[in-house]
């Protein structure tokens, strides 16, 4: 007589694993669209390309693509070349890995996953100053004899990191209230005032 309590299946835990983060990656996305809140201060926006110091080439192009995308699409930001803008987003790949994951009884893998990390900053542009910084860690998983799993798991492995670390730049400057520009001021309102004539 088969147990209603018997263990599932190597297969059947990888599809709740994947419905499960296939799930918080969309309830993280509505999160990430609802929360987005830019500077009052700055008109424009930049993005240097990132230091890479991972050993995988060119996922500073990639990341340069996601960054630029969640500014200007989700976060409704002007994008312009970080030479020309008032504020620039740069940073640098510092990790880039595959992950221990799932192996079945004849020791064959199963399920594995990319794993990045970057930080990055926002630096205000006029006057070199850093405005907020960010580190995160990011983890998407794949399964193996998929065609394409392990890029595609990087891909989303570094639109995560972009999304993130753009939310908590802009969080941190949204925190700490609007950055207005310093400008000069008028001589005549730095005088102390006259105080009038006191009574006795």
């Amino acid at each position: 007589m088969r147990s209603n309590n018997a263990m599932p299946s190597a297969p059947q835990c990888l599809l709740r694993l994947s419905l499960l983060a296939l799930l918080v990656g969309l309830l993280g996305s509505c999160a990430y669209r609802a929360r987005f809140r830019l500077p009052e201060a700055y008109e424009t926006y930049g993005v240097e390309i990132f230091a890479n110091s991972s050993l995988e080439p060119d996922l500073e192009r990639q990341i340069h693509g996601y960054l630029t995308r969640t500014l200007s699409d989700t976060a409704g930001a002007r994008v312009v070349s970080p030479g020309n803008s008032d504020v620039f987003v740069r940073g640098t790949i510092q990790t880039s890995e595959r992950r221990p994951g799932i192996r079945n009884r004849d020791n064959e893998w199963l399920e594995s996953g990319s794993r990045i990390i970057v930080r990055a900053e926002l630096v205000e542009a006029k006057s070199g100053r850093t405005l907020s910084t960010s580190q995160v860690w990011v983890e998407a998983g794949f399964v193996f004899g998929v065609q394409g799993g392990q890029a595609e798991a990087r891909d989303r492995a570094l639109e995560n990191a972009a999304q993130r670390l753009i939310l908590e730049l802009l969080q941190q400057v949204d925190a700490e209230g609007p950055q207005l520009p310093e400008t000069e001021l008028d001589p005549a309102s730095e005088r102390a005032p006259e105080s009038g004539p006191t009574g006795r």
